[in-house]
């Protein structure tokens, strides 16, 4: 259930936090002209959709990274 219709994933992360472990993915969505990071829940068989982030700053981001309070950078 990605928010986004025009996934074109490019960088990713994934970390394990408490129990928890989390998919984050830098999308070019040029289709809308917005750049997103998509984050997931990672389960044995699925993903779940949490949430995505989009911002005028996010101009051309190529790397992230998972921060150990699940932040990102």
């Amino acid at each position: 259930n990605d928010a986004s219709k025009n996934f074109k994933p490019h960088g990713i992360d994934i970390r394990k936090i408490d129990n928890t472990v989390w998919l984050y993915v830098i999308s070019h969505n040029d289709a809308e002209n917005k750049q997103e990071i998509i984050t997931y829940k990672v389960f044995e068989n699925h993903l779940e959709y949490i949430q995505t982030y989009t911002h005028p700053l996010i101009v051309s981001p190529n790397d992230i990274s998972i921060a150990a309070d699940a932040s990102f950078y």
